[in-house]
């Protein structure tokens, strides 16, 4: 998806598209934190070699509608946010994202989403979607931080493997209004 910036600067921390030259620093932190990531997470990356073919397949394919970013604080990843889903016939995505634990807590993910969200909206997205679980109480404050509103709370939506259950999950979003209208113009005009 060539309409986003390859570099997305923020005030502490910037967005790079993520690289196969990444895989490295990201494997480090999500092996040395596997109980943390698979808390609220099903799966996660099982090794680098996994990440990098990822991100090699990711950037080979310029039709590829879900991307990668890694956050960078300095010159050292703490993180990553992705945008997957997407459709360019809706203009909406949903986004992911992972954070070292080490860095967590200090508005680093925060800023980040921002940032990507401000790109995505001035690219002309619509909907943009985060899901959670309930119960993740850090990344629902997260969302409501970054300016998400919680849409509603779907019962029983996803077996959580590390807890044996159920969970449900809590929908938030951000609508641009103007993004909307101007789509809705366009796709009257083709009609």
């Amino acid at each position: 998806m060539n309409m986003l910036s390859d570099y997305i600067n923020g005030e502490r921390v910037h967005l790079r598209r993520s690289l196969p030259s990444h895989a490295s620093a990201i494997w480090q932190y999500v092996k040395d934190n596997q109980d943390f990531f698979m808390k609220w997470q099903n799966s996660c990356w099982k090794n680098e070699k996994e990440i990098f073919d990822y991100f090699t397949k990711l950037n080979s394919n310029k039709d590829s509608k879900d991307f990668y970013y890694s956050i960078f604080l300095g010159d050292r990843i703490i993180g990553t946010v992705n945008c997957w889903d997407v459709s360019m016939w809706r203009m909406a995505c949903q986004l992911g994202y992972e954070i070292n634990p080490e860095y967590a807590g200090h508005g680093y993910m925060t800023e980040a989403i921002k940032l990507l969200v401000t790109e995505l909206i001035s690219a002309g997205f619509v909907r943009i979607k985060i899901e959670c679980a309930t119960e993740n109480i850090a990344s629902i404050r997260l969302t409501e931080k970054a300016g998400f509103v919680c849409e509603g709370i779907m019962k029983k939506d996803v077996f959580m493997k590390s807890i044996n259950r159920f969970c449900d999950t809590a929908v938030f979003a951000i609508v641009d209004e103007d993004n909307a209208a101007n789509l809705e113009e366009s796709r009257k005009k083709t009609l």
